[in-house]
């Protein structure tokens, strides 16, 4: 990449690996103004003279307009088909009320050293906080009921008991790594690691262990499946995934991916082999049309959207869709509806009357599921990513692609039970599946398959049947200028599992539970986001170019991506420049919920702007889980104080 400056100073041109040219107008006040990339229209930007961005225009022409109090705090956002969003604040700049493109007003009020205390939403509802002396979040009473979390003298989080009562027990090593992970019914899971922190040994209550090999320069080489089953990872001299197999103890492929790379890493060639092709690719073309904005989409083939003034979807050729006031999916035709609390995390699932309870650890990670009596009727095991699906006594291994997508599941006797292949963006093509389950496409990453093409990915819902989230980027511009596209209409590489933020998955694992938990709860300041809390951080204005709603789903959910695994933040995927400006302080529940994974091949989880871009080129990502999810968590915390 080679970079050009103007006679000031300001950097006037970017032209990247494959000799594409970026040129960056400036105004009068020396912001960008015009940012013009190829042969692509500009997309222009115009601020006041105190380098406030008034109005943003992107390359179809669509503006976004925005408008300020006199302390520079974002009061409202106009999108370009007219609707405003506004923002109230108090006197010390901590935001009170935001009322959506809907008219839905959610208001928030803090308590004495800023924490949030109570929100009070449009429909009436309201989620209440209680925090210990510590300012530690004890307690979140929502319309579900309450959760609430207990911690040791260290101030690490050592059970939580969500709003439907299932608790979650959590032990830890010196190291803050965590050691053991136990279920509400009393089974438990342990983790060992080696002498730099890195997750060595997963172990389930039944003896059942899976094991990760590294190799002298950290990188993951191997993974022993406790089925017998064998991963192998290789690597060239640039530590670029080039091929990924999966085998069974007999040394049978049960998947294997080669890849061949150009200088620039690109994928040039892709060989594989699997349990499961498509039987046959469909050649043709889908018209699609759009508003007169171009920015939401109205038909594709013979699919006919709608939305509403938030940009939510709310039919789609006939199958209605129902959002909450917190712009959460809670009913998807007349046979689905969805339960969330007061974080965002999915409580519960009813389909055609039947529902299913789902409990999370402080990672975010699914790790059961029970009946609508509380019943534990499925387990899941997770280290360095998704790892087991264990029903009653039986356990059935997850073998995934380079992307993170389960492409079979094998048995005790290392036979393929589950086999599954897939469009680009995500459409299930071909499937043969002896134990239904919900982690397919992106699965490693705890992506959930639901019905009519849809997967749940955390803050949004995504639609495979056209390649677009179903609803706007929560974190706004800051995540692109196409507020509902996926990876950057780049799925080859790219993956999008909290639905906020683009990152390369280069095949293989990252600190899912043990890294996510153990960094953030060792002493970090971004701890409250694994156990779905505000922070002292957690008050005041949105960035311009964030959509400006709470976000809680996506940053409160918790640390790590989740059960994400080897996914490696090579890039961040900004189309608004990732140093323009990125969210200063968080409303609410829009905490910082790093998502810090641990070991040689770690990853940040969250898009936190330049300066945590400046850490990942660094070199942090590459410490044990702690240390990592500890330095990157404090820097995180320094910059968002400090207003940057």
């Amino acid at each position: 990449m080679s970079l050009s400056y103007t006679a000031g100073g300001l950097l006037a041109s970017r032209t990247d690996a494959r000799a594409v040219e970026t040129n960056y107008d400036h105004d009068v006040y020396g912001q960008v103004a015009a940012t013009t990339t190829g042969s692509y229209p500009a997309v222009m930007r115009d601020h006041d003279p105190l380098g406030r961005l008034l109005s943003l225009t992107d390359r179809e022409g669509a503006t976004t307009t925005f408008a300020y109090d006199d302390r520079g705090l974002v009061t409202e956002r106009t999108d370009p088909q007219g609707a405003t969003v506004t923002h109230g604040y108090d006197g010390a700049g901590r935001r009170i009320s935001t009322t959506d493109r809907n008219g839905d007003t959610v208001t928030t009020e803090y308590t004495a050293t800023g924490k949030v205390a109570r929100q009070e939403y449009a429909d009436g509802t309201t989620v209440s906080y209680r925090y210990d002396a510590h300012d530690r979040l004890v307690e979140m009473t929502d319309p579900h009921g309450s959760m609430a979390n207990s911690y040791d003298g260290a101030g690490r989080l050592i059970a939580s008991t969500d709003a439907n009562g299932h608790s979650v027990g959590y032990a830890y090593d010196a190291a803050g790594n965590l050691t053991e992970l136990t279920y509400p019914d009393g089974r438990t899971v342990s983790y060992g690691y080696d002498a730099l922190n890195r997750l060595r040994t997963v172990t389930d209550w039944a003896g059942r262990t899976t094991e990760y090999v590294y190799d002298p320069a950290g990188r993951l080489v191997l993974q022993l499946n406790a089925n017998g089953s064998v991963v192998n990872y290789h690597y060239d001299t640039a530590d670029r995934l080039t091929r990924l197999t999966h085998r069974r103890s007999d040394a049978s492929v049960v998947w294997e991916q080669q890849f061949s790379l150009d200088g620039n890493g690109n994928r040039t060639q892709e060989v594989r082999e699997a349990p499961l092709h498509p039987v046959s690719l469909e050649a043709g073309e889908t018209p699609l049309s759009y508003n007169a904005e171009r920015t939401r989409l109205q038909t594709a083939g013979g699919e006919s959207f709608a939305y509403d003034a938030e940009g939510q979807l709310t039919d789609r050729s006939g199958t209605t869709l129902a959002f909450d006031p917190a712009h959460r999916l809670v009913g998807l035709g007349a046979d689905t509806q969805y339960a969330y609390d007061g974080a965002g995390n999915r409580l519960a699932a009813t389909r055609d009357g039947v529902t299913t309870q789902y409990i999370h650890d402080a990672a975010g990670n699914l790790i059961a599921e029970a009946d609508a009596g509380g019943t534990i009727t499925r387990h899941y095991v997770h280290g360095q990513g998704l790892i087991a699906l264990i029903e009653g006594d039986t356990a059935y291994t997850y073998h995934f692609d380079a992307l993170g997508s389960t492409v079979a599941i094998t048995d005790a006797d290392e036979a393929i039970v589950n086999a599954y292949s897939y469009r680009p963006y995500g459409r299930v093509v071909e499937r043969s599946e002896a134990v239904p389950q919900p982690f397919t496409y992106v699965g490693q990453y705890g992506v959930m398959e639901e019905a009519a093409g849809l997967y749940y990915m955390r803050a949004r819902y995504y639609d495979a049947e056209v390649g677009r989230f179903i609803s706007e980027d929560p974190i706004g511009f800051e995540g692109g200028l196409n507020l509902y596209a996926y990876v950057g209409g780049n799925p080859i590489v790219g993956v999008d599992p909290e639905g906020t933020w683009v990152v390369n998955a280069v095949g293989g694992i990252i600190g899912g539970v043990a890294g996510g938990i153990g960094a953030c709860l060792d002493g970090c300041n971004v701890k409250d986001a694994l156990i779905g809390a505000g922070t002292g951080a957690a008050a005041g204005a949105l960035s311009p170019l964030s959509v400006g709603r709470t976000v809680g789903a996506t940053f409160a959910r918790g640390a790590g991506l989740s059960s994400a695994s080897n996914v490696v933040a090579q890039g961040i995927s900004i189309g608004t420049d990732a140093d323009q400006s990125f969210v200063q302080n968080f409303n609410a529940l829009e905490v910082v919920g790093a998502g810090i994974g641990g070991g040689a091949a770690s990853a940040i989880t969250r898009p936190f702007g330049k300066t945590l871009a400046e850490q990942i080129s660094a070199g942090v990502i590459g410490f044990g889980p702690s240390n990592a999810g500890t330095l990157i968590g404090r820097n995180v915390s320094s910059s968002f104080n400090a207003g940057k």
